[in-house]
Formats: C-alpha cells, sequence, structure tokens
C-alpha cells in the first residue's frame, strides 16, 4: 500500500475525506429527509466520493452514479466502491431529483477536456437547481492553473482537500478547507 506524508496510506487518507467531508455537510446542513447523488469517477477522486458515500448515508438518501469502469479503479477506490455498491445506480437522471449533488468525479491528477460519458453529467450538474458541492477542485479545472477545460462542473461550495489548488483560487470565496490529516 502507497503510504504518504506523515505515514498515512492512500486508504486512511481517503477514509478521512470521507468522513470530514461528511462531519462538514451535517453540521453545515439539514440532511434528514435530503436526497443526496454523488457523482464518482474512477481516480482518487471517486474514491473520496465512495468513502463520503458511506459517510453520509448514516443520514440521509444516498445514490451514486459512477462515471468510469470498476475494473479501472485503484485498489482503494474499488475496495470503498464495493462497500457502497447497493447506492450505485448509474442513472443519470437521479440528478434532477436530487436536492444536494456533489461533484467526485475528477480530481488533481486529470487535464484537458471533458469526454463522455462525464461531459453529459456535468452538464446535467450544472443545469441543475440542487446544491452543488465539489470535492478538492470543480471536474474541468486544471490543479496547477494551468489550462481548464471548456467545461467545468460549477459548484455552490468546494471542500478543498487539505489546501486550495492553484487552480481553483476563483472558488476561494466559497471554499472550505478540510483537514485530512496531513
Amino acid at each position: 500500500m502507497l503510504e504518504l506524508e506523515k505515514g498515512k496510506s492512500v486508504s486512511e487518507l481517503m477514509e478521512n475525506v470521507g468522513k470530514n467531508c461528511c462531519d462538514k455537510i451535517v453540521r453545515k446542513f439539514v440532511t434528514k429527509g435530503k436526497k443526496f447523488v454523488i457523482l464518482c469517477g474512477q481516480g482518487n477522486n471517486g474514491g473520496d466520493g465512495f468513502a463520503l458515500a458511506r459517510h453520509l448515508k448514516r443520514y440521509t438518501d444516498v445514490s451514486v452514479i459512477f462515471l468510469g469502469n470498476k475494473d479501472n479503479l485503484d485498489d482503494e477506490a474499488k475496495t470503498n466502491y464495493f462497500k457502497i455498491l447497493g447506492n450505485v445506480k448509474n442513472d443519470l437522471t437521479l440528478i434532477k431529483k436530487a436536492d444536494f449533488l456533489i461533484d467526485a468525479v475528477l480530481g488533481t491528477g486529470v487535464k484537458g477536456s471533458l469526454r463522455e460519458p462525464i461531459r453529459n453529467a456535468v452538464n446535467l450538474y450544472n443545469e441543475s437547481k440542487a446544491f452543488k458541492i465539489a470535492i478538492d477542485i470543480p471536474s474541468g479545472i486544471d490543479p496547477d492553473g494551468n489550462e481548464n477545460s471548456d467545461l467545468i462542473a460549477e459548484p455552490d461550495l468546494v471542500f478543498a482537500i487539505h489546501d486550495i489548488k492553484e487552480g481553483a483560487l476563483d472558488y476561494e470565496s466559497k471554499t472550505i478547507i478540510v483537514d485530512i490529516g496531513l
């Protein structure tokens, strides 16, 4: 298992993201009776979303839309995926029924234009009247502040993991830093 800064593994950090983002949500919002839909990609950001779904389902109705192939998941993300498999719906029409939408599709390792099915999901995300949250960085943003995609998932709130990324400084006024133990 990959070890990171201060002896934390990817698995531990992913768990901390899920738990600590959940804590922020349940402290900031009324969750009872609300429908949460989490859009997850197949990288570590998606793994963070799966972990968040697992924690959040203790408080409210959660569905996960997985925009990827489970065979392409890293071990840590795959572990979290299988823990919430019963909540994975893969039905984009759920976006229209959501009270809260969470973008955990693309993280810091992705650059360039969005491709299908992510592009369609981001368009639906942006059209939604739901309250929108991005985990770490909005999908479509280049984390280094270089060239963004022509389409960006536009959140109402960003939970920046550990620190705000250079490419997301335009969202600083709507960003909450989430400590994950680094």
